[in-house]
């Protein structure tokens, strides 16, 4: 005879699962707003009559935001792993 499943345990690792990847694809594009910023501030001074303009308050609301983005990552990574073992998932790989 076959192991029970637990549906619930499953709807709700899959619900994180989606909030995991949605939220990652936020951080990963709020990341990359920062760093072409960031990079363009720092862009090498060849001539010293130009300087790139730098929003910091811009750059401070990205980042707020991404801090934001980030919490709210580690729930939803926190909620797929408490979830994988009744739902018979694999947990969430991080790399460090």
């Amino acid at each position: 005879m076959s192991e029970q499943k637990d549906f619930m345990a499953l709807g709700q690792y899959v619900d994180a699962k989606e909030r995991v990847s949605s939220l990652h694809c936020d951080r990963h594009n709020l990341a990359g707003d920062l760093s072409r910023s960031l990079n363009k501030a720092t862009m090498s001074m060849s001539t010293v009559d130009s300087v790139s303009v730098f929003d910091h308050e811009q750059f401070l609301r990205k980042a707020e935001q991404l801090a934001e983005v980030n919490k709210a990552l580690e729930v939803a990574i926190a909620d797929m792993d408490k979830f994988s073992v009744p739902a018979q998932k694999p947990p969430m790989h991080r790399n460090r």
